[in-house]
């Protein structure tokens, strides 16, 4: 249980710190993994996600091998809405042996924000890891991606309420999605 007299300045100075020490090592490795150079396209991807996050979802490639993925979008409950901000490191893909498609893996960590007001209002905020793989055709400004996304959330159910219910858990969430590139 977290202490109900954690302030959220430092759960955003705890975050911050866990983020930054999660993607450090990835800016230290060799940038020459060229995953998003296996399709047609620019490096911005605009598409859609389903799973714990129903949505719209953006990526944009920062380096040859590292993107910012952002995902907006509908929690599963009724009247919800959620965030997802992650840093991706891609890998060099898996090979296949006709090389009609390449499969590259992709690692990274990140943020999630979501309120839900079925009934009272509920509010959640945490970090989450990142492992995901692409599917990508060399002769399409398109990608096809699944991930899993272990999440540590820390949400307060009472909201609005003269108390509170501070509560922290840990999840693991999936997605599956598209983007088109530009």
């Amino acid at each position: 249980m977290v202490s109900e007299t954690m302030s959220p300045g430092r759960l955003g100075v705890l975050g911050f710190l866990w983020l930054s020490l999660a993607m450090g090592p990835v800016h230290a490795q060799d940038e020459t993994a060229p995953s998003h150079g296996e399709r047609a396209g620019g490096n911005t991807g605009i598409g859609v996600s389903m799973g714990d996050l129903d949505g719209v979802s953006l990526k944009l490639w920062t380096g040859p091998a590292s993107a910012l993925q952002v995902r907006l979008g509908s929690l599963p409950a009724v009247n919800s809405g959620g965030l997802i901000v992650t840093y991706a490191r891609h890998f060099q893909p898996i090979d296949v042996p006709d090389d009609t498609f390449s499969l590259p893996i992709y690692v990274g960590a990140g943020v999630r924000f979501g309120v839900i007001s079925a009934g009272t209002a509920h509010l959640e905020g945490g970090m989450l890891g990142l492992v995901g793989m692409s599917v990508l055709v060399p002769d399409l400004p398109v990608d096809l991606y699944f991930e899993l996304r272990p999440t540590f959330l820390l949400f307060d159910d009472a909201v609005g309420t003269s108390t509170s219910n501070l509560q922290a858990g840990f999840f693991m969430e999936s997605g599956i999605g598209a983007h088109f590139y530009y």
